[in-house]
């Protein structure tokens, strides 16, 4: 090969290196550009199992709220696009979760945990990377310490276990027996600040029982309540434990009266106890009855098919929180701007005042109490 014919070759092999170049550059462009248009929302929650309904519901209220911000333009042009995670009610599996959510999918919003051991599980994870968690579901006391990236916009155990107990000794019960689910941070939360209030009003706790999720046989525990003759039997436990728990009660003859959870306010808590489930009363979320809570109702109606389901309205608002908090950021995906922007946040949504406090607690948020009657949960 002459000199000449060598030059040649060299030119080619450049020109060609640089076309190359400038096609994988091309393409990393694009795929940025792509990427760069879509922010991603991570949910984290139980989405199989015995506690699913904790997070197939909540997963459909963010649906909702994302089809319908990507209806409207999105945020500052971006799209929202949900990546779920399913973390079974389980602090290992919600560290698995965020730790891919935040490694892999690279997300810095969460909608969730849902089970409260869940949300204390990741918080920490969520506090060092940045990530913004705003849980639907989570209600112990200890998530309004959980980090400054912790939001919630359900309110606290600390409120619902109080009002328990208040209801408890207005009614005139005076000997109370708890049976709560003791595997996860939802029953113990719930169990201590019925005790304390309950105590310090006058009352006693003759007797307190712990049970394990996935539990199906309650028969030692309530066999030891009804030896402890209790007048009142507080039940914060979770479907499908707590129906199971209501039927052996009735089995074995325990007649007082039984004070439970939102988790009772329920179709299917209804239709697994039957006539047995009349008469029981629990404390939930008081219930917003405005303009917005209906339209999200008929929305939900038209989008699924079905009634709105337990914590969708509250997720759906969860999301919201996040996107007005955005929309205040010259970069939407920055989390600290968001954070920052979501202590500010304040609306009207489908459960009412939305709005964090310092703690990222939802402020103005109260509980209710309700009866059932004829398989209808009727306000008392």
């Amino acid at each position: 090969m002459n000199k000449k014919s060598s030059i040649s070759f060299f030119v080619i092999g450049v020109i060609v290196g640089l076309v190359v170049m400038g096609l994988v550059w091309y393409g990393a462009s694009a795929q940025g550009s792509s990427q760069a248009s879509v922010i991603k929302i991570g949910l984290m929650g139980p989405l199989t199992g015995d506690a699913a309904i904790y997070g197939a519901s909540p997963k459909k209220g963010v649906e909702l709220a994302i089809s319908e911000i990507n209806a409207n333009g999105g945020i500052n042009g971006k799209k929202l696009e949900l990546v779920a995670e399913d973390s079974k009610c389980d602090g290992k599996e919600a560290v698995n979760a965020i730790n891919k959510l935040a490694n892999v999918d690279k997300v810095k919003f969460i909608i969730g945990g849902m089970c409260s051991s869940e949300t204390l599980a990741a918080a920490p994870i969520a506090e060092s990377n940045k990530i913004i968690m705003v849980s639907p579901v989570s209600t112990n006391y200890k998530v309004s310490q959980a980090g400054d990236y912790i939001f919630r916009t359900v309110a606290s155990d600390a409120l619902q276990g109080k009002k328990a107990a208040e209801l408890a000794y207005e009614k005139g019960f005076r000997k109370a027996a708890i049976l709560y689910i003791n595997t996860n941070d939802y029953g113990p939360g719930l169990e201590k600040v019925f005790k304390e209030v309950f105590t310090k009003l006058g009352g006693v706790v003759v007797i307190s029982e712990g049970h394990g999720a996935g539990d199906s046989d309650f028969r030692t525990q309530l066999t030891k309540i009804k030896s402890a003759n209790p007048d009142v039997l507080f039940l914060p436990s979770q479907m499908p434990e707590n129906s199971l728990v209501v039927k052996q009660a009735k089995e074995l003859g325990i007649t007082c009266q039984i004070i439970g959870t939102e988790t009772m306010q329920d179709e299917k808590f209804v239709q697994a106890v039957g006539e047995v489930a009349n008469g029981i009363i629990f404390t939930s979320f008081a219930e917003y009855k405005g303009s917005q809570a209906n339209d999200f109702s008929a929305k939900f109606k038209v989008k699924f098919g079905e009634e709105k389901a337990i914590y969708s309205d509250y997720a759906y608002d969860a999301l919201y929180a996040v996107e007005k908090a955005m929309a205040n950021c010259k970069n939407p995906q920055d989390s600290v701007c968001v954070k920052t922007e979501l202590y500010k946040t304040s609306f009207i949504g489908a459960t009412g005042s939305v709005g964090f406090d310092e703690n990222g607690d939802v402020k103005g948020k109260d509980f209710a109490v309700f009866k059932i009657e004829n398989g209808k949960f009727v306000s008392q």
